[in-house]
């Protein structure tokens, strides 16, 4: 871990990509136009995990001050790439921003004035939304603390309130905000965790620190980065059995609500909308093989 960098900038923006050419473009110039710090307080780090760096790409960066592209030398995933960005970076606070997001209003400000006054706060995230302007997923559940009730409950208390949930959640990945010395000190991502699972992994280790989501938006392309359903829900699989063994926490109680949870799905999709309902069927196929011992890693 580098932890000795000096804190020259306000904000760090990590960027992994992986053949992320047709949307980065957008992420970048949305996110210098929405700006509202000092360029000289904003620098970018764009980590390229792709096989071979496009010219495009390095055309892209070499448009924009205080912008740096790195060539990862083999894809370590999303927090591999995002560590390789941390250890550079020399900003107070990170956020490390999926390239197929777009902003579309201010928001750095607002996280800064928030880490100076607020001690207890971890990692925050936005509220994130499609581009039709329809709220997206922008937080999970911890797995151990996720269950059809409490789903159930914090829908009914959001629909009627407006209010998200403040316990249990962490925001996602695709736009997280934590404080520099935080994640060094949580000893980064974990590695060993090639994609998904990376955030409730972090965010309990900065516990006691707490999670936000703000009000504030940001387009989320959610999926458009993947190009195969079965190959993101088996990984998907393994992150999960991989946190779950990592800090010992009940396997077959966790995956029942997994698979009670996505049933109540499976109805839900059949009376609106069957789109995601192969995915759905394929994720409890894989639970099951998982509570029966018989899930095989790749």
């Amino acid at each position: 871990m580098n932890s000795d960098v000096i804190c020259q900038k306000s904000m760090s923006v990590i960027i992994v990509t992986y053949e992320s050419d047709d949307c980065i473009a957008k992420c970048l110039e949305s996110l210098f136009e929405f700006s509202d710090i000092d360029l000289s307080e904003l620098e970018v780090i764009v980590v390229d995990n792709s096989p071979k760096t496009s010219a495009r790409l390095r055309n892209i960066v070499q448009g924009y001050q205080n912008t740096t592209l790195i060539e990862n030398e083999h894809n370590s995933g999303y927090g591999g790439g995002n560590n390789i960005g941390a250890k550079v970076a020399s900003g107070e606070c990170l956020l490390f921003l999926n390239p197929d997001t777009v902003f579309i209003e201010p928001v750095f400000l607002s996280v800064l004035q928030l880490y100076k006054t607020d001690q207890t706060l971890g990692a925050i995230g936005v509220t994130l939304v499609s581009e039709g302007m329809q709220h997206n997923n922008c937080y999970g559940y911890f797995p151990e603390k996720r269950n059809i009730f409490r789903l159930c409950l914090d829908k009914a208390i959001r629909i009627i309130t407006g209010n998200l949930p403040k316990k249990n959640i962490y925001p996602w990945g695709a736009a997280l905000f934590v404080k520099r010395d935080d994640f060094m000190r949580a000893g980064l991502f974990d590695e060993s965790n090639f994609l998904f699972h990376e955030e409730p992994d972090l965010c309990h280790r900065l516990s006691p620190k707490r999670s936000l989501i703000l009000s504030q938006r940001i387009i989320h392309m959610e999926g458009a980065t993947f190009s195969s359903v079965a190959w993101r829900n088996k990984i998907w699989m393994q992150s999960l059995l991989y946190y779950i063994d990592k800090y010992g926490f009940n396997k077959n109680a966790i995956l029942r609500n997994y698979i009670i949870i996505y049933y109540c799905w499976l109805f839900k999709y059949f009376l609106f909308g069957r789109s995601k309902m192969d995915s759905v069927k394929d994720l409890i196929a894989l639970m099951k093989e998982a509570k029966n011992k018989s899930f095989i890693a790749q």
